[in-house]
C-alpha cells in the first residue's frame, strides 16, 4: 500500500528518531568497549612499570644491606650491632639474623616487640644471595626475607638474614591517581599476600604482571562501573539532545504540511493525468495551469536530450560506468558490457568499489587500476569526469583496458633482469674459474707428492671443496645459457633425503627440526634433470630454516599426486608480506640483509625447464612452498 507524502514525512520522523536511539545506544556500547580497551592498555603499562620498580627496589634494599654490612665490619661492629644498625639506617628493615657457615642462628636483633619469625637453622646454605620467604608481623604488614652471604677478606663467615617490608616499599610507588583502583600481590599459588586498599565483590577489571626475581604476581584491580561511568553521561546527553532536536524538527514538518501540501495536491491529480495521456487537461489560467503547461514544454525537451546523451554513451569504444555520490552503479554503456562479458542488471546498484581498487571518488585519474569481473582480471586506467544533475552529482568513468600493454611491459622488464642476472653469473664465473684451477692443481701436487698422510687428507679436502666450487660455477653459467645436460632418472624419496641430511647440520646449529614424510614407494622414478631438482630443494628447505626460530619445524612432504610428484616445504615463521609473493621470483629482489636476490629466481626458472610448478602462500603462520613435477619432462 503507497503511503501518502504526508503519512511519509511523519514516517521519516519516527525513522529518524528511531535511528538517533539506535545511533546512541551503538556509540554508548562502542564508547564502553572503547572505555575498558583503553584500561587494559593503561592499565597493563601502569602495573608493568610498578612490578619492574618494586623488583628493582628489592634489589636496591639487597645492596644496600650488603654495602653496609661491609662497611660495619670493616668498622669492627659485631653481628648483633650490624643487625641494630641495619634495622636504623634502612626504613624498610626493622629485624635480622645472623647464621654462621652451617647454618646455625648465632645473633638476633629486632626493633620490634615480636618473638623471632626467624628459624633456629636455615634450609638454604647456598652461599649467594636470595629470597628464603615472607611473613606477617603483629600489625599486618608483610616482610620478605633476604638471605646475603657474609664474606670479609674473600673468606665466607656466615649469612645475614633481614625482613624487608613490602608494605614500606608499595607505598613508595603506589600511584596516588588510582582513586578507585586497588593493588595486590598473589603468591606463586594465587594466595594474597598484601593488598592496598579493601575491595568489593562487584564486577572487576584486571591487570597483572609478574615481579621479576620472584613468584610474585602484581595485580591492579579497578570497579567496571567506575571504567565505564563516562558512557552513562555521554548516552544521557545524547538521548536529550536527539528527543529536543526531533520535536523540533516535527514542528517543522508540521508546518510545512498546513502551508505547501494544499496547492500541491492539484498539481499532482492534473500530472497524474498528464502521465496518461502525454497531455495535461488543465483549463486554468492560474498558476497550477501555467506551471503545468511549462511541466509538459520541459518534459519533452528532456527526453528529446536523453536520445541524445544515451546515443553518445553507448557509441564510445571505451568503457563508461555512471556512478552516484555513493559510489553506486547507475548505467553502464554498451562497450564496458560486451567487453567484459557482464549484463546490466548485474552492475546497477553495485559499490564501484567491489569490483575496481583502488577506488577514491575524489581523483580524477587512475593511471593504473584492477577491474575484477565474472572471476577475470583486468589492468586499466580511469578518467572521471563530475556532472551535475537536477536528479544530484554523478560521476562518469571512462575506463580503458590496458591489460595486454601491462603483460608486455612485465615481459620486458623480466627479460632485461633476467638478461642481467645471466651477464653476472657469467662475469662471475669466469673471474672463478682460473683461481680455482689453479688451487686444484696445487692441491693434486701437494696429494701427490707428500708422504704426509695428515698433509694429503687435507689435501683431499681442498681438491674436494675445489671441485665443488667449480660444479657451483659451472651451475652459475647455466643463468648465461640454456644448456641443461641431460635428464636422467632419480629417485625422489633418495635425494630428498640427500637434501635433508646436507642440511642437517645448519638446522641442528640453529636447533631448528626437520620433519620428513613421504607416502610414495621409494623404488618409483622420476626423470629430471638431478642437479637443477636438489638445487631447488637445497634452496627452499634453506630459507625455511633461515625463517625459522629456534625450537620451531620445518615440515618436508613429498606425495604422489596423478602423474606428478609433489614436494610441500612448510616453516612456522613470520611469513612474507602478501604484497611481496608476487617480487619474490624476480632475479635480485631479497628480504634477507645479506641475500643476493638469486636463489628463487633460479629455482622459478629450474622448475619451470622441468615443465613443474611453484606456489608459495602464507598460511596462518608461516609459509608454505609447493612444488610440483611431472614424472616425464618430455
Amino acid at each position: 500500500m503507497r503511503r501518502s507524502l504526508k503519512g511519509r514525512i511523519l514516517l521519516l520522523l519516527t525513522f529518524v528518531l528511531a535511528v538517533q536511539v539506535i545511533s546512541y545506544l551503538n556509540h554508548f556500547y562502542l564508547i564502553k568497549s572503547e572505555l575498558v580497551e583503553r584500561w587494559y592498555k593503561n592499565a597493563n603499562v601502569l602495573v608493568n612499570a610498578i612490578s619492574n620498580r618494586l623488583s628493582y627496589l628489592l634489589e636496591e634494599k639487597m645492596g644496600e644491606i650488603n654495602t653496609l654490612i661491609a662497611k660495619y665490619e670493616r668498622m669492627g661492629f659485631s653481628p648483633e650491632e650490624i643487625l641494630w644498625r641495619l634495622s636504623g639506617d634502612i626504613n624498610s628493615i626493622t629485624e635480622g639474623a645472623f647464621y654462621d657457615t652451617a647454618g646455625k642462628r648465632v645473633a638476633f636483633s629486632s626493633r620490634l616487640k615480636t618473638s623471632s619469625v626467624f628459624e633456629d637453622v636455615l634450609s638454604s646454605l647456598l652461599e649467594k644471595t636470595e629470597m628464603l620467604g615472607y611473613y606477617t608481623d603483629s600489625y599486618g604488614e608483610l616482610y620478605v626475607k633476604v638471605k646475603i652471604p657474609d664474606f670479609q677478606d674473600n673468606v665466607f663467615k656466615g649469612f645475614y638474614v633481614a625482613g624487608i617490608n613490602l608494605n614500606t616499599l608499595l607505598e613508595d610507588i603506589y600511584p596516588l591517581s588510582l582513586q578507585n583502583a586497588n593493588l595486590y600481590l598473589l603468591d606463586g599459588k594465587g594466595k594474597v599476600l598484601l593488598s592496598m586498599r579493601q575491595t568489593g565483590k562487584e564486577n572487576s577489571l584486571k591487570a597483572s604482571a609478574r615481579v621479576k626475581g620472584t613468584d610474585w604476581v602484581l595485580v591492579l584491580e579497578e570497579p567496571y562501573s567506575a571504567v565505564i561511568s563516562p558512557a552513562y553521561g555521554f548516552l544521557f546527553r545524547s538521548l536529550m539532545f536527539g528527543v529536543m532536536s526531533t520535536v523540533g524538527l516535527g514542528i517543522v514538518a508540521f508546518l510545512i504540511i498546513l502551508r505547501i501540501f494544499k496547492p500541491l495536491d492539484r498539481l499532482k491529480e492534473n500530472i497524474i493525468e498528464w502521465n496518461k495521456n502525454r497531455r495535461i487537461n488543465l483549463q486554468s489560467d492560474d498558476e497550477i495551469g501555467l506551471l503545468s503547461k511549462t511541466f509538459e514544454r520541459l518534459v519533452d525537451r528532456l527526453e528529446r536530450e536523453k536520445e541524445v546523451y544515451m546515443s553518445i554513451f553507448n557509441s564510445s569504444v571505451d568503457g563508461m560506468l555512471l556512478v552516484d555520490r555513493e559510489g553506486r552503479v547507475r548505467k553502464a554503456n554498451r562497450s564496458f558490457l560486451e567487453r567484459y562479458s557482464v549484463s546490466e542488471e548485474s552492475l546497477v546498484g553495485r559499490h564501484i568499489s567491489e569490483f575496481i581498487e583502488p577506488y577514491s571518488p575524489e581523483a580524477l585519474f587512475l593511471p593504473e587500476a584492477l577491474l575484477t569481473l565474472g572471476g577475470k582480471k583486468y589492468i586499466i586506467n580511469m578518467c572521471a569526469v563530475q556532472i551535475n544533475t537536477e536528479n544530484g552529482e554523478f560521476t562518469l568513468y571512462q575506463l580503458r583496458d590496458i591489460t595486454e600493454k601491462k603483460e608486455l611491459e612485465l615481459m620486458i622488464y623480466r627479460t632485461s633482469k633476467l638478461s642481467v642476472a645471466g651477464e653476472i653469473a657469467c662475469s662471475i664465473a669466469h673471474q672463478l674459474n682460473n683461481p680455482l684451477a689453479s688451487i686444484l692443481t696445487h692441491a693434486e701436487y701437494i696429494h701427490d707428492a707428500s708422504s704426509d698422510q695428515k698433509l694429503k687428507e687435507k689435501a683431499q679436502v681442498i681438491m674436494k671443496q675445489a671441485l665443488k666450487s667449480a660444479e657451483t660455477v659451472r651451475r652459475l653459467l647455466d643463468l648465461a645459457r640454456a644448456f641443461d645436460g641431460k635428464p636422467q632418472k632419480v629417485n625422489p624419496y633418495n635425494i630428498t633425503k640427500e637434501v635433508i641430511q646436507l642440511l642437517s647440520f645448519k638446522a641442528k646449529r640453529k636447533k631448528v627440526i626437520l620433519e620428513f614424510t613421504s607416502d610414495t614407494n621409494s623404488e618409483l622414478g622420476i626423470v629430471c634433470f638431478p642437479w637443477k631438482l636438489e638445487q631447488v630443494l637445497v634452496n627452499i628447505i634453506e630459507n625455511a630454516i633461515d625463517a625459522s626460530e629456534q625450537g620451531q619445524k620445518v615440515e618436508i612432504k613429498l606425495r604422489r599426486e596423478g602423474d606428478s610428484y609433489v614436494w610441500i616445504v612448510r616453516d612456522y615463521g613470520k611469513g612474507i608480506a602478501d604484497e611481496d609473493l608476487s617480487k619474490v621470483f624476480e632475479p635480485f629482489y631479497t628480504t634477507k640483509e645479506d641475500g643476493t636476490g638469486l636463489g628463487l629466481s633460479l629455482v622459478k626458472r629450474f622448475v619451470e625447464d622441468m615443465c613443474g610448478s611453484i606456489n608459495l602462500r602464507n598460511t596462518e603462520r608461516g609459509l608454505e612452498v609447493k612444488i610440483s613435477l611431472p614424472l616425464q619432462i618430455f
